[in-house]
């Protein structure tokens, strides 16, 4: 390869660098949210379905949540422009970039480029620990659960009834958590993400409101959001009959994992003898970082028929599971939406 060859790796960290120019003109119709511009796919009409990010180490890549696809800034001109066509993609990038002069000017544009790419990967790295910290502060500041507490009195109206001695130390009660929605604080319950190292990465929060004579879910377009990072994280909600600290578990052991924390804790009050974690979120199900020794897991499904995007989801996170080398089981709620629904049913029964 002659020295003033330009890699599609390069074009694609190049158009990256120009994330924010590049969006707006390619989906004119999306709207800037934070560090994200959204819209609603990559055919470029409104909505929220389609992010991609403007800036820090991840600048450029976007994800379809409607449809689970992902992919860099060159993906990006090439399903926008070119019909998903990497090769037309790149020369427009090219061209778009400016890598059209001779050797020395190539060169000249590869350094800017180079210098870019660190720059954003440093600012990304600051930006994600000082989220970090601040989710770290939130949970330190928020109440170990009391049986007198908003948070208990919530679970309980879910069908989630904790004895004392069962409430999980990784989730806490905060009287005020900042929403932008109401542009106000509410009450709310605080969930822990852990690292498998045992570090707070991030915070799970579901904000609260007294209604209809108790503490139920806030009725929020966005009820329940994260801070700081959850990527390979999980709320740990029960250690089972074992009693062992993850880090000790048996390959005999089966864990469970599942989405939500409620699903996850009225899993874990039906069957205290699992081992279970609470993964946040159906695209983090098949990420979760856990010890070596793990062989055998037992993942929770929510009943989304009708729901394509879900469902493909799911089926990406056991095939994660089983490419380590895990065994993998699947259970599904039998009634309602998921396990929570199934508890309550119980409960009225």
């Amino acid at each position: 390869m002659q020295k003033n060859t330009i890699s599609a790796a390069e074009v694609a960290r190049g158009l990256a660098g120009r994330a924010p120019e590049l969006v707006r003109e390619l989906l004119p119709n999306g709207r800037k949210m934070g560090n994200e511009w959204v819209c609603g796919s990559l055919a470029g009409e409104p909505g929220r379905s389609l992010s991609v990010r403007l800036n820090g180490g991840k600048a450029g890549v976007w994800s379809d949540f409607s449809s689970t696809e992902s992919g860099d800034a060159l993906d990006v001109v090439a399903c926008v422009l070119f019909g998903c066509d990497r090769k037309a993609a790149y020369r427009w990038g090219l061209s778009w970039l400016g890598y059209g002069g001779s050797a020395p000017e190539v060169e000249q544009r590869r350094q800017v480029d180079r210098q870019r790419a660190a720059e954003r990967e440093r600012e990304e790295a600051e930006e994600r620990q000082r989220k970090i910290g601040r989710a770290r502060a939130l949970f330190g500041s928020a109440a170990r659960l009391h049986p007198d507490d908003p948070v208990v009195a919530y679970l309980a109206g879910r069908g989630i009834r904790l004895s004392p001695e069962r409430f999980p130390a990784s989730i806490r009660y905060h009287e005020a958590v900042w929403c932008h929605e109401r542009d106000r604080f509410l009450n709310a319950m605080v969930g822990a993400i852990l690292s498998l190292s045992g570090e707070l990465i991030g915070v799970h929060i579901t904000y609260l409101e007294w209604r209809d004579g108790g503490w139920k879910k806030a009725r929020l377009q966005t009820a329940k959001r994260m801070m700081g990072s959850f990527s390979g994280g999980f709320i740990p909600l029960a250690r089972g009959d074992s009693g062992r600290q993850l880090r000790a578990i048996e390959p005999t052991e089966e864990l469970i994992i599942g989405e939500g924390v409620e699903t996850c804790l009225s899993v874990a009050v039906c069957c205290p003898e699992y081992r279970v974690l609470c993964a946040c979120s159906l695209y983090n199900m098949g990420r979760v970082v856990l010890p070596d020794a793990v062989g055998r897991v037992l993942l929770l499904a929510d009943n989304d028929e009708g729901n394509a995007a879900a469902q493909a989801a799911f089926r990406k996170a056991v095939a994660a599971w089983k490419q380590k080398g895990v065994r993998v089981r699947e259970a599904r709620a039998p009634v309602g939406k998921d396990f929570n629904d199934t508890l309550a049913a119980l409960g009225a029964s």
